[in-house]
C-alpha cells in the first residue's frame, strides 16, 4: 500500500485520512502501537505525508487540521519523538488558516504545554535549553489570552504551568475566569 507511485491513487494517503477522521482517537491508538513495535518511523512519515497531501487534493481545511494534529499526537506519544510531534504541532498552528488558529491554539496548547514543561524539567536538561521551553509555555499563552474562547484542558494546563512556577496568584486568577466562563 506504501509503494504505490507519487502520482498514483494514493490508497494509503485515503485509508489514513478517512481513519484519523472518523474515529481518530482509536486509530491513533493502533498506529502508536504498531511503529513503537516496529520502530518503522520512517513508514509513520510516508503514511502520514500521504494522507497529509490526500487530505489537501479534497481542500478541506477543518480535516487537513485533524490529519495534521493527529500526525503531532502520533509523533508525541512514541517515547523518543516527542519534540518531533510538538514540532508539527508548531508549524501547523503558525500556517493554519485564520478560522482554524483558535481551535489549533485551543486544541493543541492541551497536549504543547504539559509536554515543554515535562521537557523542561526532564533530569539532566540543560538550563538554557529548560529556559527556553519555559519561554515558549510563556509565550503560548500570550497568544492563548488573546483568543476569544478558551477551552478547559488548555485554560488547566496553563495554571498548573503557573502553579508549578510558583505563581500561584496567576494560576488562581485563571482557573477563576475558567469558573467565570461555565
Amino acid at each position: 500500500m506504501l509503494d504505490e507511485p507519487q502520482d498514483g491513487p494514493n490508497a494509503a494517503g485515503g485509508f489514513s485520512m478517512d481513519r484519523l477522521l472518523e474515529p481518530g482517537e482509536e486509530f491513533l491508538s493502533l498506529l502508536v502501537k504498531l511503529f513503537e513495535v516496529s520502530a518503522r518511523y520512517d513508514l509513520l512519515e510516508r503514511l502520514f505525508v500521504r494522507a497529509i497531501t490526500k487530505t489537501t487534493s479534497k481542500g478541506d481545511q477543518d480535516d487537513l487540521f485533524t490529519t495534521r494534529y493527529y500526525y503531532g499526537k502520533t509523533l508525541f506519544s512514541i517515547k523518543g519523538h516527542e519534540e518531533a510531534g510538538i514540532a508539527v504541532w508548531e508549524l501547523y498552528k503558525n500556517q493554519t488558516t485564520t478560522e482554524l488558529h483558535e481551535r489549533a491554539v485551543n486544541l493543541i496548547d492541551t497536549y504543547m504545554v504539559p509536554a515543554w514543561l515535562e521537557l523542561a524539567t526532564a533530569k539532566d536538561v540543560d538550563p538554557t535549553r529548560s529556559q527556553g521551553f519555559f519561554d515558549k509555555i510563556e509565550a503560548a499563552y500570550v497568544e492563548f489570552e488573546a483568543l476569544e474562547s478558551h477551552d478547559i484542558q488548555p485554560t488547566v494546563a496553563f495554571a498548573q504551568y503557573f502553579r508549578y512556577c510558583g505563581d500561584a496568584d496567576t494560576a488562581k486568577q485563571i482557573n477563576r475566569s475558567t469558573g467565570d466562563a461555565l
